[in-house]
């Protein structure tokens, strides 16, 4: 037997990505705003805070070749913003000496251990 049931939904859709574009220009307006707060540079904050290969994401998936810092300096140079040399010379490469915050160690363990 089969049944036909009406409903005033779309019968088809993407599955994903309509909300990307959305999510994406919200995060990047409130980077900005907490760089502004701090009194930071935009492009230095997006640099400090990029994801390196071996980060973790928020659900556990480690980083493999994460692009943030070769097109944030890229950026940096389209527009003719001279970074400090720290930023000029990184890489996406992980960092020495990170401090990994307490709550990501106790429920995934060190990201480290997962590559």
């Amino acid at each position: 037997d089969g049944y036909v049931v009406f409903t005033n939904r779309v019968p088809t859709t993407a599955m994903r990505g309509f909300g990307v574009t959305s999510v994406s220009f919200s995060t990047e307006t409130h980077m900005t705003r907490v760089a502004n707060e701090l009194g930071i540079d935009q492009v230095e904050f997006r640099l400090k805070n990029a994801n390196r290969i071996g980060d973790t994401s928020p659900n556990g998936i480690a980083y493999t070749d994460p692009s943030t810092v070769p097109v944030v300096q890229a950026i940096a140079d389209a527009i003719g913003q001279e970074l400090p040399a720290g930023y000029r010379t990184m890489t996406r490469h992980p960092r020495e000496g990170d401090l990994l915050p307490e709550h990501l160690v106790a429920q995934l363990g060190d990201p480290k251990e997962h590559h």
